[in-house]
């Protein structure tokens, strides 16, 4: 009759030349992986909470504020996030200062026990109550990115349907001028290449001219309308 090997639950470690070392004591092995990365986190948001404040008691004169309204339209920022020798990415530098208001919003318990990339979810969420329910909801069921993503998405969809519930639709004319504001936001981003206007065909040229005078008439149209209820 063919020996057997005994079994063991135990996690045995083995090594090519030591032979079989004792069994690794699993419980001690599996709450050290969770301290270790709950140090990884602290460590991590305490890293962003500094570099945040450095960069906007030195670039934004200390007023978080400035930073959504400026932003990346300094040219001392743009500067700084564009240089090589710095071990910051562009993007670190950005939600660093972008943080700060919701780390020291957030409960202490809940806000250093967050990774980065939960965080920079939360950003999205306007309402300070409905983000400090989300994260505490992130901490508690240890939700992934993925699941938290989720949530947010489920929050806002819930939000937008009661929102439409209690106004009128839009009539079309605002969706319209909506449109032309996120145009006119980067103009020059939305009309790049015009410079080869001189290289169309006659043909594209006529067509992209009726389009535009056809706007322009809307427009002057439109102007003429809300001048006197703007008190213009």
């Amino acid at each position: 009759m063919p020996r057997t090997q005994p079994t063991s639950s135990a996690l045995v470690l083995v090594s090519p030349t030591a032979g079989t070392m004792d069994p690794a004591d699993q419980a001690l092995v599996d709450r050290a992986v969770h301290d270790l990365n709950a140090l990884y986190v602290e460590a991590s948001l305490e890293v962003t909470r500094v570099v945040g404040q450095y960069v906007a008691d030195n670039f934004f004169g200390g007023e978080v504020a400035k930073v959504e309204e400026k932003g990346k339209r300094s040219a001392s920022f743009a500067a700084l996030a564009e240089r090589e020798d710095l071990k910051f990415s562009k993007s670190f530098l950005w939600y660093a200062v972008r943080l700060l208001p919701q780390l020291a919003a957030l409960p202490g318990d809940v806000a250093t026990k967050l990774p980065m990339s939960h965080h920079r979810l939360l950003l999205h969420v306007n309402d300070d109550k409905v983000k400090e329910r989300l994260a505490r909801k992130a901490v508690e069921e240890d939700l992934s990115k993925r699941q938290l993503e989720q949530a947010i998405a489920k929050h806002k969809k819930k939000a937008s349907t009661g929102a439409k519930r209690g106004r009128k639709a839009l009539p079309a004319y605002r969706k319209t001028i909506a449109r032309f504001e996120r145009v006119l936001a980067d103009p020059d981003a939305a009309f790049a290449g015009i410079e080869t206007l001189g290289e169309l065909p006659q043909a594209d040229a006529l067509g992209i001219y009726q389009v535009v005078t056809g706007l322009k008439l809307k427009l002057e149209a439109l102007q003429q309308v809300l001048g006197p209820r703007a008190g213009l």
